[in-house]
């Protein structure tokens, strides 16, 4: 009888999140974390509009400040940057929006269908598309991994691009080549290859994993952006990781890809 080996997989992939030079701030990902929906848009005017920044609080543990059905709290801080992020819900209305002070000057907010659990989220800054001009990097845990947005303050207003799992996991996919024969899943990408021999309990069909978002971390360093990524198949109605991507993310101001890609064996899930 095969043992789970997740709990193996997930050290692997934290231990090798944790090797960069930015620390995460608040960040304790957690198996049972739910997966932020996605962006959709504000509202025609913004829930925040004419809010009087002063009045806002300024550190973890703050009293939230209510101003009519709307209140804020800090989500989470770099009090070296004099950055904050805000979490700001409206009785009239479901999930939340997340708002970004930088300096005392607040910008278009990142608006979720779900607000994020407390602590799942961490900020980091560096010149990611090497403009000259820095990002600000919010990691956003999922269910047992984090997604990706950055951040851009231009004037009055923040932009935000977000490395959605629909497209990595499509980038992920064209990359990795699939073979299934004689009950053994081969997955390679140029010299690189890892494979997996179903057990006695355990049948086919075997198809290509295509969504790579559950087990998928990502992590801010410097001026670089990097990734890893569970990798594996889907055997019957599960899916089996017995391999890790690594990779760099490239950032060009407006959206991402991976390059320099490798690919380790790891024990089966």
């Amino acid at each position: 009888m095969k043992h789970s080996a997740l709990p193996l997989l997930l050290c692997a992939l934290l231990l090798l999140a944790g090797c960069g030079k930015e620390e995460p701030l608040n960040w304790t990902p957690t198996p049972a974390t739910p997966t932020p929906s996605p962006s959709i848009p504000v509202e025609d005017e913004a829930w925040w509009t004419g809010v009087d920044v002063d009045l806002l609080p300024t550190a973890l543990g703050d009293e939230p400040y209510v101003d009519g059905d709307v209140s804020y709290r800090v989500y989470a801080s770099a009090p070296e940057r004099d950055l904050l992020l805000y979490e700001v819900r409206c009785a009239l209305y479901e999930g939340a929006q997340y708002l970004l002070r930088l300096d005392g000057a607040l910008g278009e907010p990142l608006r979720l269908e779900e607000a994020l659990p407390d602590g799942q989220c961490s900020l980091a800054w560096g010149d990611y598309d090497g403009d000259g001009t820095e990002e600000y990097a919010l990691t956003l845990t999922q269910e047992t991994g984090t997604g990706l947005t950055l951040c851009e303050l231009e004037g009055d207003a923040w932009t935000f691009h977000t490395y959605a799992p629909a497209d990595y996991s499509a980038e992920l996919s064209s990359l990795l080549s699939f073979h299934y024969e004689g009950g053994t899943v081969t997955l390679r990408y140029g010299g690189d290859a890892a494979s997996y021999t179903l057990g006695p309990e355990e049948s086919g069909p075997a198809a290509p994993l295509e969504d790579f978002s559950q087990v998928a971390f990502f992590t801010p360093s410097g001026d670089s952006l990097s990734a890893s990524f569970g990798a594996g198949a889907v055997i019957g109605d599960r899916n089996v990781y017995f391999a890790l991507v690594l990779a760099s993310v490239d950032y060009d101001g407006e959206g991402f890809t991976l390059s320099d890609l490798r690919l380790l064996s790891t024990p089966g899930v």
